[in-house]
Formats: C-alpha cells, structure tokens, sequence
C-alpha cells in the first residue's frame, strides 16, 4: 500500500516534482498547498493553505515534500517550511528522478531531491533538503550542507566541502579538494579551482569573487 504525501508549495517547480514522485511508485499524491489557488497540476487538486498541514497530518498523511525552489542561496523560505512540517511531525522522503545513480555509502539528508539522472558517488553526505539538478555528478567522498543545491550539469569533484544554502549554477565544474563556505553563488558555466572562504559570489573560469 502507497503512503499518502502532500506537496507544499505550487509554483513552476511543482510539475517537476510530481513527475520525480509519480516515478518513484512508493506514493500517492493527495495535493498541494500553497497561498494561492494556481490550479490542478496534471491530476494533483489544490488543497489550501500551509494551515491545512495539521489537519491533513490528523488524517494520515504523514509524508511531505516541498515544492519551493531556491531562489539562488536565498533558502529562508524552504528552511522556514521545513522547520513548520517537522514541528506537526511530517516525514520528508528523498525523492528520486529517473535514472537516478547512488553508490554505497552514501548519506542522503530527508527532503533531498535527486533529478533526473544525477549521480552520487561512493561515501558522498548530503544533508537536508539538497536538490542535486539533472546529470550533475557528484564524486566519490564529498559532502553538502543543508539546503544548498547543485544545477542541471553540475560536476563536482571528489572531497569537495560544500556548505550551507550554496548554490552552483549550470554547468559548474570544482576541482577535487576544496571548501566552499555557506552562502555562497557559484556562476554558470564557471570552474571553481581554489577554495571560496569568503561568503559571495564566484563566477569565471576560474572563478573569482565579484561581491
């Protein structure tokens, strides 16, 4: 039997979402939520506000997955969300793409997202509510703070330090070995080559901080 899981948040992201569930066949979707009614997506009806959460929670739907994208390493919404879904109890699986690779080893952060085709090598942590894009790589023995996400094409060598609410445009590519402080912007199509300590915004090849 299919557990029931709500998706909180309605916006362009959502579609994606549903597919990446829809695939999985561990769930079945009993709506969305958010602060407007932007109508049915595909098959998924419009529930009501974030308020309805408990009451859904009291009816046995006791799975969530967040549908708020990232607005670049701004992540206070989803942090917010997340804490208000943990607080009424929800679980958040990780959810998986198509074609989805994980190696041994790997630690997986609930409310994660793997789109299609990302691949996470042997011994890799990922903490909570990472969003890995579609066939980005993500080497053997690297970690990634909460909250922080890696776009469409992303590779990222192996013993890398990622940390919290960063976010790696398309396309990036890091050298084996480094550190990447929170909060960072990592440009599109930029190669990040050297360690990013100061919080900001790396873009070129290689990156260099620009703010």
């Amino acid at each position: 039997m299919k557990e029931k899981i709500v998706i909180v948040g309605g916006g362009s992201f959502v579609c994606n979402l549903i597919n990446y569930i829809e695939s999985m066949n561990e769930f079945d979707i009993v709506g969305y939520t958010d602060l407007h009614d932007n109508g049915i997506f595909y098959d998924v009806p419009y529930l009501g506000t974030d308020d309805i959460l408990l009451e859904l929670f009291s009816k046995g739907v006791h799975f969530a997955a967040i549908g708020i994208g990232n607005h670049l390493n701004d992540t206070r919404l989803k942090q917010k969300v997340f804490a208000h879904l943990k607080v009424i109890g929800y679980e958040l699986p990780v959810i998986k793409g198509q074609y989805v690779v994980v190696h041994k080893g790997v630690e997986i952060g609930e409310g994660t997202i793997l789109r299609d085709g990302a691949i996470v090598q042997s011994n890799c942590k990922l903490g909570k509510c990472v969003m890995i894009g579609d066939r980005a790589v993500i080497a053997h023995d690297t970690s990634i703070g909460d909250f922080s996400q890696v776009v469409t094409g992303g590779n990222i060598g192996r013993g890398i330090k990622i940390g919290k609410s960063v976010f790696m445009g398309f396309n990036t590519i890091v050298t084996n070995d480094l550190t990447i402080v929170d909060n960072c912007i990592i440009g599109a199509n930029s190669l990040v080559n050297k360690d990013c300590l100061i919080e900001g915004k790396y873009i070129g090849t290689p990156a260099k901080l620009r703010e």
